[in-house]
């Protein structure tokens, strides 16, 4: 049930997704939601436009002296009882995370929603290696159970209506609930709770990283990257240099922005 993701040539591609009432009711749909929401939070804050502003400046700032703000992360990072592997390619993330992986002997692993590890393509590679990724993100689980790739960046099941989905939960994990959401999320709940408390590794992006404290922050609204990067006992951060901010009070700022624009 992919949007985009198979082997049909283009043109073919083009006329079934034109086709497709279903599917372009679900991208309006969320669009309209998306926007409306943060239109609405937005409204709320008088100085939008100067959070904007400050951000953008920080961001530039941090881009010019990007070798100063990475090392002041990795230094205090590394005091703080993290070891920081440096990886210029996709190649290099990915030799050094199947390093860890061999090194801690684990098998398996629970992910939270990252575009980061999407990009580097890492669990097609982790289970090239005999290692299995388990997706904890409510929409990323299901777009794994069907085997497609992502088909939004925020909503990455964009593809999928509830019925789907139940059909979906009853073929692959014997489901025999409703259509209803919220079923739905308590049986993918009680399947991902034994994943979470046996996995000896959990892998999760970051949103931002501070370069003065050397910490990682990163914003959920299902608790599942929570229990990621708590309950096993080895953790793994992937995350771009992008990512980095001089120091907690630039945190707060790109944190305002970051909530108002989320779902």
């Amino acid at each position: 049930m992919s949007i985009i993701y198979d082997d049909a040539p283009l043109e073919d591609r083009i006329h079934r997704a034109l086709s497709d009432t279903f599917k372009h009711r679900a991208i309006e749909t969320a669009q309209d939601v998306i926007t409306g929401k943060r239109d609405a939070l937005v409204a709320e804050v008088d100085n939008w436009e100067d959070f904007r502003t400050h951000a953008a400046a920080i961001r530039d700032h941090v881009l010019e002296n990007l070798d100063y703000y990475v090392r002041q992360f990795a230094t205090n990072a590394q005091k703080n009882g993290a070891q920081v592997h440096f990886a210029p390619t996709d190649n290099d993330a990915l030799d050094c995370i199947l390093d860890i992986f061999e090194a801690e002997g684990a098998k398996n692993c629970v992910k939270s929603k990252s575009m980061m590890t999407e990009e580097i393509g890492l669990n097609t590679f982790l289970e090239s290696h005999g290692i299995k990724p388990i997706e904890t993100d409510c929409a990323e689980h299901i777009i794994q159970t069907a085997g497609n790739a992502p088909s939004h960046i925020v909503v990455p099941a964009l593809h999928f209506d509830r019925t789907s989905i139940r059909n979906l939960y009853h073929e692959q994990k014997g489901y025999e609930g409703t259509n209803d959401p919220e079923e739905i999320t308590r049986f993918l709940r009680k399947t991902l709770r034994p994943e979470f408390m046996n996995a000896p590794i959990g892998v999760t992006g970051c949103n931002f990283g501070v370069a003065e404290t050397g910490s990682c922050t990163l914003v959920s609204n299902e608790g599942n990257a929570r229990m990621a990067s708590s309950i096993p006992e080895t953790q793994i951060v992937v995350m771009g240099t992008e990512r980095i901010v001089p120091d907690l009070r630039s945190l707060d700022v790109m944190m305002k922005l970051l909530v108002r624009s989320a779902v």
